[in-house]
């Protein structure tokens, strides 16, 4: 391997980690979000969540 080669396939995996480093932060922040969004879920009044009875009052 020639010392340009190896200059451009490092040029490429360091492209290639700061890549894996945005798409991470994007995956964590959506993540903060989801684990946000069921932590409200688990504060709103069970009948507010519970399922609704398909079945008719007599």
């Amino acid at each position: 391997m020639t010392i340009q080669t190896a200059q451009a396939r490092a040029e490429d995996l360091a492209g290639q980690v700061e890549q894996a480093r945005k798409d991470a932060k994007a995956a964590g922040e959506e993540a903060a979000i989801l684990r946000g969004q069921i932590a409200a879920q688990g504060e709103r009044p069970a009948s507010a969540t519970a399922p609704k009875s398909k079945t008719p009052k007599a």
